[in-house]
């Protein structure tokens, strides 16, 4: 996988990173990627997550990475879907620097937990701690932990996570979730919208009931289409003979009008 990163502008930048997701089809384990070229890092496990960075990136300069995958030297083809993200500030700009880069709530269910999960970029010189809280509704929601004491290193990725559990009916329907990071030197607020849906309707159902209710119908529906075609069976038969008398009087009536008239 090679990625070149050219600098378009007029101005030098001081610093640049790049990130690359590897697709989880291609890789899991960091001992299976060699770097060439130049050297990154592994800032994310799961997923794994690769970093490189570049500073003082003069004008209409370009500079690649590069790295193989030694069990996937065959096959290229999981790397269609690999996304590629950048990141360019001045260093100015990169002192207690903090994103949110991802923000993510599942579809949440009454009764049952849901993880989410956030990716927190640092882009400070020095390194710093923060704490995370994550914001549920007020009323018909569980979140665990409470909050989260985390330590970034200078220019570092963090994955964090909190179990989210809808208890209450009054939890159903959209919702807004924040989640808050806050330190002496920085705060961020992320908001993101998710749904709670109820519990599915036929959840503790006896499907055994359900299966013979079904197969019951089924019964009644064949019973009544024999009882309808027998029915209309004899209904045809009857006027075949109605028809067939009606006939057979006429032929017979003929024929002796025609004797009759002979004599």
């Amino acid at each position: 996988m090679r990625v070149a990163i050219f600098n378009p502008s007029e101005k030098k930048v001081e610093r640049i990173q790049l990130f690359d997701r590897v697709p989880f089809a291609a890789a899991r384990d960091p001992s299976k990627v060699t770097f060439s070229e130049k050297a990154g890092a592994v800032v994310n496990r799961v997923p794994l997550e690769l970093a490189w960075e570049f500073k003082d990136l003069l004008p209409g300069e370009r500079v690649t990475v590069a790295y193989a995958i030694s069990s996937m030297l065959d096959d290229y083809a999981p790397y269609a879907a690999s996304v590629v993200r950048t990141a360019a500030f001045n260093t100015e700009e990169a002192r207690g620097l903090l994103q949110v880069r991802e923000f993510r709530i599942p579809p949440l269910y009454v009764g049952k937990t849901g993880e989410v999960t956030a990716l927190l970029f640092y882009g400070g010189l020095e390194s710093a701690k923060a704490s995370l809280f994550l914001e549920a509704p007020l009323n018909g929601f569980s979140v665990e932990p409470k909050s989260l004491d985390v330590a970034f290193a200078p220019r570092s990725i963090r994955r964090v996570s909190f179990n989210v559990t809808p208890f209450s009916q009054e939890a159903v329907g959209s919702n807004v979730m924040t989640l808050v990071v806050a330190s002496e030197d920085f705060g961020v607020r992320q908001e993101a919208g998710f749904i709670v849906y109820s519990p599915a309707g036929f959840e503790g159902f006896d499907w055994a009931w359900l299966v013979l209710l079904a197969a019951l119908v089924v019964a009644a529906a064949v019973l009544i289409g024999r009882h309808a075609g027998a029915r209309k069976q004899r209904q045809l038969e009857n006027r075949f003979r109605s028809l067939t008398i009606e006939e057979r009087d006429g032929y017979l009536k003929v024929v002796r009008e025609g004797v009759l008239g002979k004599k």
